[in-house]
């Protein structure tokens, strides 16, 4: 149960509340959105453990607003009787999967919370297996990191030497996730805080027979004892608190306490007020009472919990306690030995187990899943699974999963072999596809035969055309033979005529083949006039390819210059900052000396936490970078192409890729410090506070396209102190 205000508890408790809800958004509070619906579950079989369920959300928001695909969306809530207000509460950030903006001014969104982010591979290639095996606690710690999340201080995660995590070549962080989880009879879930936790099974409630008041507060006597209506002779099994140790979280945890509106509560002293100084919730009841159910109520068969089985990848089994009741099966899981398993069994031997449905139930929003429920003299269950509707007649559907029929073992299908059966499938998916693409080959060669057997017929039909032709030209030949015969006759016949008409016939004849042979020289000019033509052209397309090469060589040879030319200059960058690095070291010696003996300022240089920021693209950059202090040197270092650019309230028509820094001075009053002579003021002091940054700290924003080129160099000094500068660099991981 999370932690609530006394005003909110009085308010859920007797079920006759309003619910508001709004969006929050890159900063923007969105109030004109439909009934926000979330998903939530540990489990979607009974008893099962090691899954990592996602929570999703269905939205639909009235606006013009271009929303950023990157923007978290939070959901938050509040009680309202009409009178009295709760304070907001967060349900949940999610991250758009797909949007409709099929309506102007509508937009519809269905999101996943952070869980979906560990569906990537652990390691990559370029990893080493020499830093392997890893305490199951430190694997935690890193995906929590990784997702971008912290870690529910809830979370509880053996130690020692069965828990730990192998070398998780071709895993995905959710496999490696379920497989710990599992290890630990629990299901990993995204709280609406934002936090990874590790919910273990959790026994069912005994069931009580207390008399009651309107806020489900059990009555006693003015003696202190409580009053029942019916003896209770029946009682579960108490079963141990979890062992192990939290994992720390690599990400800042705050709960801020807010006034009404959500708007953080600042003392007078420029304060702020949270749930816990190490900004932990602990579950302060873990029971809850439902008052209403306006649907369905189905209630399945209570089973108890009397042994534990595991399997590892390799086939190995181990086993603890008995089948006299249901074994928690748990198969495939890479990290299985005989001490996880009797640990399991000591956990969770004796656990009750009753499946139920309740539909359109009303009871406290804060609930969390793992919550102990009872409804009536009817249910005495888990809240294993919900789907919450913030409507102002707010409504969920919640449930632990029942079957048709318990069998007496409830398996643990592992996240990987989960993935064995999707390969399985896309193996039967390839098979069936070579198939067809065999039959489309076969069919293929039967069009290829075919196209060759029609191929053999033109021929065939082109040696019949030829054999017709040749045919013909023999006719042809003939015919030119009975011609030449009959010209022959005639010749002789004309022999026989008389000399002035044979010479006329003759002069007339040389005319004749005068001008064919004209035309043929003339014919014969063209053909050459035509050769050299083409020649021509022909010397045109080699000159063409030797200057094509020329120009191909030339652009390598400007392209080998342009690399080592961007060599030579981020060799020179690093020398000129090494260069300034010395100067500066060689300066504050010098500073020391006559500074008559005062000590350095004790200077450190961080990031702002993401956190701490006001917009997504800024928390993107501060998620995105690093930064290191080598000497005088401080070295921002990211992926430069990553950064977002964007403009600064004092500047807004300027964007650039920010970057900011806090500067520790050392000093309490950094009113008393000078930055490159200039003093700072309690305007500066107002912006670190804003921030939520320590005293003696300020911040910096810094121009990383800037810095990329040009180093700065920073001084501070302060009185009976010797003064220290900084060289501040970028470095760039893409280069």
């Amino acid at each position: 149960m999370r932690v609530r205000t006394e005003r909110w508890t009085k308010l859920a408790a007797r079920g006759r509340f309003k619910m508001e809800a709004k969006a929050r958004i890159g900063g923007i509070d969105y109030t004109a959105i439909s009934a926000p619906k979330i998903d939530r579950s540990l489990m979607s079989a009974p008893l099962s453990v090691g899954n990592c369920t996602s929570a999703t959300l269905g939205l639909s928001i009235l606006t013009d607003d271009a929303i950023s695909p990157a923007a978290p969306i939070v959901i938050l809530g509040r009680l309202t009787d009409g009178n009295v207000y709760s304070e907001w509460k967060e349900f949940g950030t999610f991250f758009i999967d797909q949007r409709d903006t099929s309506y102007a001014g509508l937009l519809t969104v269905d999101c996943f919370d952070s869980m979906l982010k560990a569906n990537q591979s652990y390691v990559s290639d370029s990893d080493s297996a020499a830093e392997w095996p890893k305490p199951m606690k430190t694997v935690v710690e890193e995906i929590a990191y990784r997702i971008g999340v912290g870690v529910d201080p809830r979370t509880k995660i053996n130690t020692g030497t069965d828990y730990v995590v192998g070398f998780p070549s071709g895993k995905t962080m959710i496999q490696v996730l379920g497989s710990i989880g599992a290890c630990h009879g629990g299901n990993w879930i995204i709280t609406e805080e934002n936090l990874l936790r590790l919910v273990p099974l959790v026994t069912s409630p005994d069931e009580t027979f207390h008399l009651i008041d309107e806020d489900y507060e059990k009555i006693k006597t003015v003696e202190g004892d409580q009053l029942i209506y019916k003896q209770q002779l029946n009682y579960n099994a108490v079963l141990p608190p979890a062992t192990g140790e939290s994992p720390s979280s690599a990400i800042p945890i705050t709960h801020y306490i807010t006034d009404e509106y959500g708007a953080k509560i600042v003392t007078s002293d420029g304060h702020f007020l949270v749930w816990a100084e190490d900004g932990s919730i602990d579950a302060v009841d873990g029971l809850i009472n439902i008052p209403v159910v306006c649907g369905t109520l189905n209630k399945g068969d209570t089973v108890v919990v009397t042994g534990v089985t595991m399997a590892d990848e390799s086939g190995n089994s181990y086993t603890a306690g008995n089948d006299n009741g249901i074994m928690l099966t748990i198969e495939g899981n890479p990290y299985a030995t005989q001490g996880i398993c009797n640990a399991l069994y000591a956990a969770f031997n004796g656990l009750v187990y009753s499946p139920y449905t309740a539909t359109k139930t009303l009871y406290d929003p804060a609930t969390e899943l793992g919550d102990q429920v009872k409804i009536g003299d009817m249910v005495h269950s888990v809240l294993y699974a919900s789907t919450l509707t913030f409507d102002l007649d707010f409504r969920a559907d919640i449930s632990a999963p029942n079957s048709e029929e318990l069998s007496e073992e409830y398996p643990y299908l592992s996240e990987i072999k989960k993935l064995k059966q999707s390969t399985e499938d896309l193996n039967g998916a390839i098979q069936r596809t070579a198939t067809e693409l065999a039959e489309s080959i076969g069919a293929t060669d039967t069009d290829v035969g075919a196209l060759a057997e029609s191929l053999a017929a033109e021929v065939s039909r082109a040696s019949s055309v030829e054999q017709a032709l040749a045919g013909r030209i023999d006719g042809e030949t003939t015919r030119a033979q009975s011609a030449e015969s009959a010209l022959a006759d005639r010749v002789a016949s004309l022999e026989g005529a008389s000399p002035g008409q044979m010479r006329e016939r003759l002069q007339a004849l040389e005319t004749t083949v005068s001008g064919l042979s004209t035309k043929a020289d003339n014919n014969a000019t063209a053909i050459e006039t035509l050769d050299e033509t083409l020649s021509e052209c022909l010397d045109i397309v080699s000159d063409l390819d030797d200057t094509a090469t020329d120009h191909t060589t030339r652009i390598g040879a400007l392209e080998g210059a342009t690399s080592n030319n961007a060599s030579l200059i981020s060799i020179l960058r690093n020398r000129i900052v090494i260069s300034e690095s010395t100067l500066i070291s060689v300066l504050s010696r010098l500073n020391v000396i006559e500074g008559n003996g005062n000590p350095l300022m004790d200077i450190s240089v961080s990031l702002l936490p993401a956190l701490n920021v006001t917009t997504v693209a800024s928390a993107e950059n501060q998620e995105a970078l690093s930064v290191s202090l080598n000497g005088n040197v401080l070295s921002v270092i990211g992926s430069y192409s990553e950064l977002n650019s964007f403009s600064m309230p004092d500047s807004p028509t300027e964007e650039h890729k920010w970057a900011c820094l806090v500067i520790d001075t050392g000093e309490s009053d950094i009113t008393a410090v000078s930055v490159n002579g200039s003093q700072l003021t309690a305007d500066d002091v107002a912006a670190a506070t804003n921030a939520g940054v320590a005293e003696g700290s300020f911040i910096m924003w810094v121009k990383v396209d800037d810095l990329i080129n040009i180093p700065i160099t920073l001084t501070l000094a302060t009185e009976n102190k010797t003064s220290v500068s900084l060289v501040f660099s970028f470095s760039d991981t893409d280069e």
